[in-house]
């Protein structure tokens, strides 16, 4: 088994989270240079046609699509089955928490504020950005009213892997190339402690992994946080030329 990952990626980086805590898993990592456009070339292109990191190979099984791979990750033998139960009601809910992180989270948080001015080299307007903030402060206040009934996301008192993106993302705005000033958000200021209280019972969980994947998170941000001052200061010379 092979994992085609980036640790630029905030996708790749919650699967290496989940094989690094599932550890009796056999599965080669294999880094794709993002910065490189290793995505782009052919025998990637094998891989996944959508250019997108992470992907997973299991024979001449190939699955693209980050939460697709955890259910697929968390129904190999010896993982313990809290991470997607057998039980159809409780799987139900592990993958409506899954949709939901990508509906309400994951293109407000991360595509407007971040990869949006990446590709486009162009600031998100601010109307967007104010309304991309309202839209996630609600939905942080319902995860936080959830949580109240709720050790962990999906329900239960075992993490699930709903849980990862969620943590992953949390940790990924709380980093040094900070978008929205979501860090006091994320430890529980501003009326949300039982978010906090999630994320404190994640990491004892996760122990020395999730300290590795927040390593993980930083060193990727400021490399990115490099490359945009490298273009701003080849643009700014550019433009005094």
């Amino acid at each position: 088994m092979k994992l085609y990952w980036s640790p630029a990626s905030r996708p790749s980086r919650t699967v290496h989270l989940f094989l690094e805590a599932n550890n009796k898993i056999a599965c080669e990592k294999v880094p794709i240079d993002l910065a490189k456009r290793e995505q782009y070339a052919p025998s990637y292109e094998k891989i996944n046609p959508f250019h997108k990191v992470p992907a997973l190979q299991d024979g001449d099984f190939v699955l693209a699509e980050s939460n697709a791979i955890l259910r697929y990750l968390a129904q190999q033998e010896g993982v313990a089955s809290h991470w997607y139960p057998q039980d159809k009601k409780q799987r139900a809910k592990v993958d409506q928490w899954l949709d939901v992180f990508h509906t309400e989270f994951r293109q407000r948080l991360t595509y407007n504020t971040f990869l949006r001015p990446f590709f486009t080299k162009q600031p998100t307007p601010p109307e967007i950005i104010e309304d991309d903030k309202k839209v996630i402060q609600d939905a942080l206040t319902i995860i936080n009213q959830h949580l109240e009934g709720s050790k962990f996301i999906a329900g239960g008192e075992e993490i699930s892997i709903a849980d990862l993106p969620f943590l992953m993302e949390l940790i990924q705005v709380a980093g040094p190339a900070v978008m929205y000033d979501y860090s006091a958000t994320a430890a529980g200021a501003g009326g949300h402690p039982h978010v906090t209280r999630w994320v404190n019972d994640c990491k004892a969980v996760l122990g020395e992994h999730i300290a590795a994947a927040q390593h993980l998170t930083d060193m990727s941000q400021k490399a990115l946080m490099d490359r945009f001052a490298a273009a701003a200061a080849a643009a700014a010379a550019g433009q005094q030329k």
